[in-house]
Parts: C-alpha cells; sequence; structure tokens
C-alpha cells in the first residue's frame, strides 16, 4: 500500500513507491579503486550547496507485487544489493521505517533566543525517561550526509553538558552559505512484535537567529511549517515589550530584552506557506518559553492573573495519573490566552487562526530549566512542562492512543 513521505531535508511529499537508493558498496578493486566509483550528484550538492563526489544513486523496485517491502534493490552499476533508502528530490538518506510506514513531522520554531534549543534536548530527555509513563518511546535517526553530525551523537553530548556538567549551550553558531542538519528523533507507541501503533519524527534545525534575516532561510522555514502534521512555535517572554518590567522584577542583574518585534517576524515569516485547506486539521502548540522568570516576576509584582486555579509550576499530572488531562490544558492555555492580550501578543492566536482551526490551537507555558542559570551554569536543572504541547499535539493527531482523563 503506497504511504506519503515527508523529507525532514527538503520537505517535499512523495509516494514510497519512488523511494531511491544509494548503493552501499564501498569494496574497492587490488589496484585500490572502488568497484562502484562515486559520482558528482547534482541533487545531493544542490541541497547541501557544496561540491562533493557521492556513492552512486539509482532507481529500484522498493516494493513487489503485493506491497511487500521496502526491500533490497540491486545497484545498476556493479550490482551489490543495497538498502539505503534516499529522497528522490535531495538524496538524503531516510530511516527504513519511514519508507515502509510513510511519514509525519512535528517541527520546532520559534523567535531568536527563544529558548529552542535547551527546550528540545530537554524534551527528549523528558521523553527518554518519562515517556513509558504514556506508551511513548524516542529512537534518534542518525541518517545525514555527515557523520560528525549525528543526532545521537549530539543529542548525548548536550545531555552530557546540561545534565552532568550543569552547563547552558553555547549560542547557535552563524555558518553563512552552510545549511543546517536537522537532528531527527523517531516518537512511536509500536509495540515490538505488533503492527498496531503509530510514529512520527520530530524535527527540530537548530537554527541561529540571524538566519531569519535571510530570505532563502525563511522560506526554507516556512516550507518546513507548511508540511508538517504538528507544530511548536516558540514565543520567547523577552521579546514581549509589556513583560520588560516583570523579568527585570525577576532577576538580581540587569537584562538584556531582545528584539521586540522577533515573534511578530518569525510568526509572520512562517505563515506564508501555509494552505488553508492543508492546515485546517493540524494541531498548533503556541509555547511561551522560560515561563519560571515570568512567574517569578509577577509574584513580585502581586499579580497572580496565571494561575487560573492551577500552578503551573507544579509538573504535569499526567506524569503521575498516566492520563492526559485535558481540562489542565484548557485552563493553561485559558489562562495565557487571557494574559497575552494584557501583554499585547493577543494577536498571535487571531493571526494563526486564520490558517488553523480554533479548537487545533493551545497555548502552553513550559521551563526547560526550571531555574535561574548562573551566568553559564544550571544549579538546579529541574524542568517542568516540558511534554505538555508534545503530548497534546499526539493526542489530536490520534493514533497514538495517549490516555485521558
Amino acid at each position: 500500500m503506497s504511504k506519503i513521505i515527508t523529507c525532514p531535508y527538503c520537505y517535499n511529499k512523495f509516494s514510497n513507491k519512488d523511494v531511491e537508493y544509494q548503493c552501499e558498496n564501498i569494496e574497492k578493486t587490488v589496484d585500490g579503486t572502488r568497484k562502484c566509483p562515486e559520482e558528482v550528484d547534482q541533487r545531493f550538492n544542490d541541497h547541501w550547496g557544496i561540491p562533493k563526489e557521492s556513492r552512486h544513486f539509482f532507481k529500484g523496485k522498493p516494493f513487489g507485487i503485493f506491497g511487500n517491502g521496502p526491500k533490497e534493490s540491486k545497484c545498476d552499476k556493479c550490482g551489490k544489493p543495497s538498502t539505503r533508502f534516499v529522497c528522490p528530490h535531495c538524496h538524503n538518506w531516510l530511516p527504513t521505517e519511514m519508507i515502509a510506514e510513510g511519514s509525519e513531522i512535528i517541527s520546532i520554531v520559534g523567535a531568536p533566543n527563544s529558548g529552542k534549543t535547551v527546550y528540545f534536548f530537554n524534551l527528549m530527555r523528558q521523553l527518554e525517561k518519562k515517556g513509558y509513563l504514556l506508551g511513548l518511546t524516542i529512537t534518534a535517526q542518525d541518517e545525514g550526509p555527515d557523520k560528525q553530525k549525528k543526532t545521537s551523537m549530539i543529542y548525548r553530548d548536550m545531555v552530557n553538558q546540561m545534565y552532568h556538567e550543569h552547563q547552558l549551550p553555547a549560542k547557535t553558531p552563524v555558518n553563512e552559505g552552510e545549511k543546517p542538519v536537522p537532528l531527527i528523533f523517531k516518537v512511536s507507541n509500536k509495540k515490538v512484535g505488533s503492527k498496531s501503533g503509530k510514529t512520527i519524527y520530530i524535527v527540530f534545525y537548530d537554527t541561529p537567529g540571524e538566519a531569519f534575516q535571510d530570505s532563502e532561510q525563511i522560506s526554507r522555514m516556512a516550507d518546513h511549517v507548511s508540511n508538517s502534521a504538528g507544530i511548536l512555535l516558540f514565543v520567547d517572554p523577552y521579546n514581549i515589550e509589556k513583560l520588560v518590567g516583570t523579568i527585570q522584577a525577576a532577576s538580581e542583574d540587569d537584562v538584556v530584552i531582545g528584539g521586540i518585534q522577533e515573534n511578530d517576524n518569525v510568526l509572520n515569516s512562517l505563515l506564508q506557506k501555509v494552505n488553508v485547506k492543508d492546515s485546517e486539521n493540524k494541531p498548533f502548540a503556541i509555547v511561551f518559553s522560560k515561563i519560571d522568570v515570568v512567574l517569578e516576576g509577577l509574584e513580585k509584582e502581586g499579580a497572580e492573573e496565571l494561575q487560573n486555579n492551577i500552578d503551573i509550576r507544579k509538573n504535569s499530572s499526567f506524569l503521575k495519573t498516566k492520563k492526559l488531562s485535558l481540562t489542565e490544558i484548557d485552563q493553561i492555555s485559558g489562562a495565557l490566552e487571557e494574559i497575552s492580550h494584557d501583554w499585547d501578543v493577543g494577536d498571535m492566536k487571531e493571526r494563526i487562526r486564520a490558517k488553523y482551526r480554533d479548537e487545533n490551537i493551545k497555548m502552553f507555558a513550559v521551563s526547560s530549566l526550571g531555574c535561574k542559570p548562573d551566568g553559564n551554569t544550571i544549579p538546579n536543572l529541574n524542568p517542568y512542562r516540558v511534554m505538555d504541547p508534545l503530548v497534546w499535539i499526539l493526542h489530536k493527531m490520534g493514533g497514538f492512543d495517549i490516555p485521558v482523563e
């Protein structure tokens, strides 16, 4: 049966029957030449913007007449069988399970310095340690153009840095002309040996803030959003003018407030390619990051508007009950939507509502650290509510059997 795949590299959609192969033959003759010579591949090189030779790409027959597969196919040059599947548009390597079952992608996007990077790695850590409570597992997908940029290696380095060395990740560097390599995790509720269940892929591009000043990068990220089955949009409180005083109240040091228009600029850029017909059933999570700073500032100002009969700093109830509380999600979203108008960012939801259905839009607040960093040191890492947006999205997508209260 044909399945639709969204490539996490170029975002093109294609049938899994049209997947192509890359030769896996690395054998050499006695004189040291390759039995299957490397060659310049225009599609791969155009995607990455680099001139290099690659192992031969070729078309094959991944599925049998009765739909069984995907299966190996013999290289049309050297005859060696290969199971290295690649996107027919950009020739990037794709996971076998993605070819077998199709793919849906969830994207994490947002303004510069909004905390996406720290959030992403803490989210994966929480899923790794606590996802089993909801029947979820995660697996790093190491397909990509560079062995040094494997998702699993980067993830382990980040976890060690934050959880063992207690240090914040460095700011994402700017590498002009270099396309970022996506970090890809498979999230699944499938049981071993069972055909039931569902799998999605979380794709994260750790792009520097300067990327949103580049029209080509903006266009690429807009493609990313328009082809995603679910979106987490990060909103940085440090870029909300009405929160300047609140954030200052929570800090003993001078606080550098970011560009006030950054949240708006990123949202407008990312929505530009979204088609209303294609997006109406997709969940969209608006995520306020660094909420611990906001809550501390509000308390010092004597305000409690954000509580709405629920303490956001009390971690997700499903970590104890093993069931998602939609009432809790609605309470938090309602409180944030109400106060977002006081912060003059309430119109963000209105703009999203023009492309997505109202019942598929919720607001969330997360703290990826749960504490105030001391410079680059994390004194007491204790993230809270980081799983809320993703678990809600999985519930809305269906197929993950998320238990609900």
